[in-house]
């Protein structure tokens, strides 16, 4: 098992509400990411119909 310590992340802000935090683990199969969502994420809510 690896550990990947804080301080050995990269944080990438999307926005300021969603905040992305991507643990490396050097695997070139696997690496794992957790993204924090403060309010609500989509300020505009559009849809579009393809016909």
């Amino acid at each position: 098992m690896k550990i990947v310590r804080l301080e050995e992340t990269q944080k990438f802000e999307n926005s300021k509400l969603c905040i992305a935090t991507e643990y490396a683990f050097g695997d070139k199969d696997i690496d794992i990411a957790t993204a924090e969502i403060n309010g609500k994420y989509q300020k505009k809510i559009i849809a579009l119909i393809l016909k």
